[in-house]
């Protein structure tokens, strides 16, 4: 069928309409006409490729990378990277209105850095009967080996160049390498590949360090970690904070000297232990931290303790569940700094907390953690007034 791109739309697909509804398309950008083929369904929605382009957007380019197309990641090397915010930013607004129902959002500011050699944190797929090392080989598991990839920071593809000599030396059974690159040439990596990779890394974060290893969440561009990590400093202050979904103490670190109390709550018991180490090196004791569920915190702990003047939350991509959002209702914090890295169920979160509990958007940005995929990285702050 032929189809003229509207818009792009969360999942980096590109909207079009025709008489029987909305299609979705792959490797297209608003304003290209193409003839596609529809090739299977996303969340019932018929999904497309292009099979031929009739107008081509000016804004297309060339992919830096030689496996482009092949590889599973980086789908949007092929446009200009300042159309890239562009889209990105657009469809943000677009789920805060549609989805979340929010109807004044404040300006979204864009930050950005450089577009490649930005990623210290990846998950290396191995391939231990074909000896090879690198992603998956677009919409399949097969592993492609991949020597250099440009997103990358430079110490993790020392570990794809050596692939040869490092796969003999991992476990048989193993399908991933997670890795994360600190600072000073120190990469940790689960499991550990002697020689290349060790335990822990450090990574320097302005005057704050963080210990890492190769399974710790962390954020995965380097060049904006501080930039992130100090956004809403000029914006909260008080006695007490507590930091949701707080993995190894990011957000509590970089925040926590703005507040007399803090206390950080995450699942993994690992996690907290690291936070922990973090605090001390960072010279912190007055954040405490526990090593249970958000969902059990607001069925067991949240009635013992303290209003607090800042919630942070930074869950995984499904975002809060509704017992998360009532309890972070019902504690009706003064504000709430909400990190997300799925802008569709952050919109309908903070639709609740505007529409139903009184907050209001103070501020808003949109961090492009991800250059060269349709990854959103956004950042709301809320006020309850």
């Amino acid at each position: 069928m032929q189809l003229t791109i509207e818009k792009m739309v969360y999942g980096g697909y590109g909207l079009a309409r025709t008489e029987d509804g909305v299609i979705l398309v792959e490797n297209v950008l608003p304003g290209e006409i193409v003839k596609a083929n529809v090739i299977g369904k996303k969340g019932g929605v018929p999904v497309g490729i292009p099979d031929e382009f009739i107008e081509v957007s000016p804004h297309r380019k060339e992919p830096r990378c030689k496996y482009a197309g092949d590889c599973g990641g980086c789908n949007w090397q092929y446009i200009e990277y300042d159309q890239q915010l562009r889209y990105k930013r657009d469809i943000f607004i677009d789920c805060l209105s549609r989805i979340g129902k929010i109807k004044d959002a404040p300006e979204i500011g864009i930050v950005s850095s450089q577009e490649w050699e930005y990623r210290i944190r990846a998950q290396l797929k191995v391939d231990v009967e074909k000896g090879c090392m690198g992603f998956f080989r677009r919409k399949t598991n097969d592993v492609i080996s991949i020597d250099n990839c440009p997103l990358l920071d430079p110490q993790i593809n020392v570990l794809l160049k050596n692939q040869k000599e490092i796969i003999p030396a991992l476990p048989k059974n193993i399908k991933q390498l997670k890795v994360i690159a600190g600072t000073n040439n120190s990469i940790t990596s689960k499991p550990q590949v002697p020689g290349f990779t060790q335990r822990e890394a450090v990574i320097n974060v302005g005057e704050s360090v963080f210990a890492v290893t190769g399974n710790s969440f962390f954020q995965g561009n380097g060049f904006l970690l501080e930039k992130l990590g100090t956004w809403a400093e000029p914006s909260v202050s008080g006695k007490f904070f507590i930091d949701m979904f707080g993995g190894l103490g990011f957000f509590s670190i970089m925040l926590g000297k703005r507040f007399s109390k803090g206390l950080l709550v995450e699942s993994l018991e690992k996690q907290t232990e690291l936070a922990k180490k973090n605090f001390i090196n960072n010279g912190i004791s007055h954040i405490s931290s526990k090593a249970i569920s958000a969902e059990t915190f607001f069925n067991e702990e949240s009635n013992k303790i303290q209003k607090p003047d800042l919630i942070i939350v930074d869950p995984p991509r499904p975002g809060l569940t509704g017992k998360v959002r009532d309890g972070i209702r019902d504690l009706q914090p003064q504000t709430v700094l909400y990190v997300s890295c799925n802008p569709s169920t952050q919109a309908r979160d903070v639709g609740f907390f505007v529409n139903k509990c009184g907050y209001t958007i103070e501020r808003g940005a949109l961090f492009d953690l991800y250059p060269q995929t349709h990854h959103i990285e956004t950042v709301l702050f809320l006020r309850l007034f």
